[in-house]
């Protein structure tokens, strides 16, 4: 929906058989008070759930420019704020990318991202609303793609580290679907779906990939995942559902 108006949210939140619902606080679709009481009206009378997406157009907490970094600090607590208000069980946050200056500060921006996510998940723990953290795809220059990636973040995090939102697209672009799930099956509480060739993260509806989506249910199934999956495709979104619900993860 993005890019569309904000009243075509509403619309399709009250025409369409879902129940769970991921509002991404970004462009046209941008929280304020008053749209959060808006949806707050449709998730009482409809009795939704939402988990809440991050700002990410823009938006690089791994910047280690001082100044730059308080503004991108602010418009993340005010949309984990947002989140709460809209009784959110999770906001999903982006831990972002290598910057221009990156080969001049080797592992600074790795630093930075740590440091703005465990700020992050403090609010979010203060206010009722769990941070998580999304795997990244290929070939972006971003910081936390691979089990390797995810790795050095639980060994170098202090405190109790956020659990994953788990995009299946974006780990098919490492080719890491089944060990992602294999390894992180522990941390992983909320899933995005998307379908992809496997060289870019392009957002095609389910089954317009190289995606094994049978497999991945067979393996949900057994690992007795209980929480979401959020399609994520740009089109076809009804086909996506449809293939989703008939996979029964």
């Amino acid at each position: 929906m993005i890019g569309k108006p904000f009243e075509t949210l509403i619309d399709s939140i009250k025409k369409l058989d879902v129940s769970t619902w991921e509002l991404v606080d970004e462009d046209t679709l941008r929280l304020d008070k008053r749209r959060v009481q808006r949806l707050n009206e449709q998730r009482r009378s409809l009795e939704l759930s939402f988990s809440v997406h991050c700002p990410f157009a823009d938006m690089n907490i791994a910047t280690f420019n001082t100044d730059l970094r308080k503004l991108l600090l602010k418009r993340m607590l005010k949309s984990i704020e947002y989140a709460s208000l809209l009784e959110a069980k999770f906001w999903i946050c982006h831990p972002r990318a290598h910057t221009a200056l990156s080969y001049v500060h080797p592992g600074k921006d790795w630093t930075s991202s740590l440091e703005t996510i465990e700020i992050l998940s403090r609010r979010g723990e203060d206010l009722g609303t769990r941070v998580i953290v999304e795997n990244m795809p290929n070939p972006f220059p971003f910081l936390m793609k691979t089990l390797s990636d995810f790795d050095r973040f639980y060994s170098d995090f202090r405190g109790e580290a956020p659990d994953i939102a788990f995009d299946i697209g974006h780990a098919n672009t490492s080719n890491q679907v089944i060990e992602f799930l294999d390894k992180w099956r522990h941390k992983i509480v909320h899933i995005h779906a998307h379908d992809n060739y496997g060289r870019s993260d392009e957002h095609n509806a389910i089954g317009h990939g190289t995606i094994n989506w049978r497999r991945i249910a067979s393996k949900l199934s057994r690992l007795s995942y209980d929480g979401s999956v959020v399609i994520e495709s740009i089109e076809k979104v009804d086909e996506s559902l449809s293939r989703i619900r008939k996979l029964s993860i």
